[in-house]
């Protein structure tokens, strides 16, 4: 049995505490922000890439607004133009405010090892195999991680992390007669903080709910969809142009790629797996977006009415 640490499945951290992520990151703010996918390599094994996406989906009160959403993926054990490849699998940690970078970096192996099929690729031929191999993708949800700009209502690190500590030294609820009053007083006067950070009119808080993250999931879905064909172009291209027809002739034909590696706008599906709020997250995409579902675990589901 596969054991997680607590913070898989209840995180720490929020959009009031930093992000740490476990060895030396190769995501970073210099890694380029792009309108389409372009994997580099980065931490153990992983590819990274950042995003743009718009700031306001809906009401266009800052059309010209951009976010950078960082991206994490595993990727698959087998290329996009093998038929076993099962394309991406998004996750979510949870929190709300958990990293999904974070998440594919500690656990995304493992969560990977339990939906791809048991056999190793090279164990059987790939004709008429009923074996997948997934990507595994894991995104720093708005305000949170590596994703900017990052929701802050601190003026500084130290601060964030010292108030952390005061509110982790009250213990959880019911510890004492006291817990009670005093963490409620205690995220009251958080809440007023960030609140007044968003005088102005474009701080990322207006524009990290539920329902905008969803929307880029959206988005997420489309581009690597866009990748996938861009992917197979090039692979098929490789291989025809190491045939011993291309070398004997000097040149080589464009491939002409099977329908299910085209990328077709406005219909790629999700398949996700979301934890604790992750659930809620998945639950609304799917509310949002029913015909773009493929598959979803949802797991650990929280009362959806309760936490609204």
């Amino acid at each position: 049995m596969l054991h997680f640490p607590r913070f898989f499945l209840f995180p720490l951290t929020s959009i009031k505490t930093p992000v740490t992520t476990a060895g030396n990151s190769q995501l970073t703010l210099q890694t380029p922000t792009l309108k389409h996918l372009s994997f580099r390599k980065c931490y153990a094994g992983l590819q990274c890439a950042k995003l743009e996406l718009p700031l306001d989906y809906w009401n266009g009160t800052n059309p010209d607004k951009t976010i950078s959403l960082a991206i994490a993926k595993v990727p698959a054990k087998v290329p996009v133009t093998d038929p076993r490849y099962g394309g991406p699998i998004l996750i979510n940690p949870g929190g709300p405010g958990g990293s999904g970078v974070e998440f594919a970096v500690l656990a995304g192996v493992y969560l990977q090892q339990l939906v791809d099929s048991l056999e190793p690729p090279d164990s059987h031929p790939a004709e008429n195999s009923t074996a997948k191999y997934y990507d595994i993708i894991g995104f720093d949800p708005r305000g949170i991680g590596k994703t900017s700009p990052l929701a802050l209502c601190y003026d500084t690190g130290p601060v964030s992390w010292s108030w952390m500590l005061r509110e982790l030294s009250e213990g959880i609820l019911g510890s004492s007669d006291a817990a009670l009053g005093r963490l409620w007083s205690m995220n009251e006067a958080v809440g007023d903080t960030c609140y007044r950070t968003t005088e102005g009119g474009d701080d990322i808080k207006q524009f990290i709910t539920t329902a905008s993250v969803a929307r880029d999931m959206v988005e997420l879905i489309e581009k690597h969809g866009e990748w996938k064909q861009a992917e197979a172009q090039r692979l098929l291209s490789q291989a025809s142009a190491s045939s011993a027809q291309s070398r004997k002739t000097g040149h080589c034909q464009p491939p002409n790629l099977p329908p299910h590696l085209l990328y077709k706008p406005g219909e790629e599906k999700l398949q996700y797996w979301g934890f604790s709020y992750g659930t809620f997250l998945g639950a609304t995409f799917a509310a949002m977006f029913p015909a773009r579902v493929s598959r979803l675990v949802l797991d650990g589901v929280v009362d959806a009415a309760d936490y609204l």
